[in-house]
């Protein structure tokens, strides 16, 4: 049940990282240096600072019905922060973001329940959204 929802999250996710990743003219690996930062405008930063929360949550969520050594969301916003490479100020912004997320869903989802699969289905709709307004206009879906 959360795989579907998860998977078409992940999908868009994924696509758009890529797309952040082309961005800067050529793909960029896990752990490799940005070539060149994308430019955000404001909005776009907003996206980040609520996707970031988003992962963070979908961190938490996934973490309380598959354990503890679950890295999924934590290796997706690692991956993001390395595709962005913001600068030190606007990381930190984006690292409080994700762990404020973290530690929201965990203290009102401290196990898994159906109450929280319904919030991890919730946080994947809103990443999907967030996910598919950073990538308008660069045609990846």
């Amino acid at each position: 049940m959360i795989r579907d929802r998860g998977s078409r999250f992940r999908g868009v996710l994924a696509g758009g990282l890529a797309a952040l990743a082309v961005a800067g003219g050529s793909p960029v690996l896990a752990g490799d240096p940005a070539p060149s930062a994308p430019v955000r405008t404001p909005d776009q930063r907003q996206v980040l600072t609520d996707l970031s929360y988003v992962l963070g949550e979908s961190h938490s969520l996934r973490r309380a019905c598959l354990g503890p050594s679950d890295r999924q969301w934590y290796d997706r916003m690692q991956h993001l922060l390395v595709v962005e490479a913001p600068d030190k100020a606007f990381r930190q912004v984006l690292v409080e973001r994700f762990n404020a997320g973290f530690l929201a869903a965990g203290a009102e989802f401290p196990r898994c329940s159906p109450d929280s699969r319904a919030a991890a289905r919730d946080a994947a709709d809103r990443g999907k959204g967030l996910a598919e307004r950073l990538t308008a206009g660069t045609g990846v879906r």
